[in-house]
């Protein structure tokens, strides 16, 4: 007994639809994984960028832009 044609075309076309759909969405998934390792890791080379170690005894002065000092010295002087 075979299945009617038009049974046939149907789970075909359900077969062309779902498997690409499917494939789409497991990459999908797999790209957003992949997307949060990497957010994860620039924020933990920006966090390890931005940390500044002191050298004992170092004038932090030293470590500032010019307008930034001059910016901080006109607040300590209010």
């Amino acid at each position: 007994m075979r299945p009617a044609p038009h049974r046939r075309l149907i789970v075909l076309l359900l077969l062309a639809l779902l498997v690409p759909s499917g494939v789409l969405t497991l990459l999908g998934v797999r790209l957003i994984r992949q997307e949060r390792e990497l957010a994860a890791k620039r924020l933990s080379d920006e966090r390890q960028t931005l940390t500044i170690q002191v050298p004992v005894g170092a004038t932090p002065w030293r470590f500032f832009s010019s307008a930034a000092r001059l910016l901080l010295s006109i607040n300590y002087c209010l």
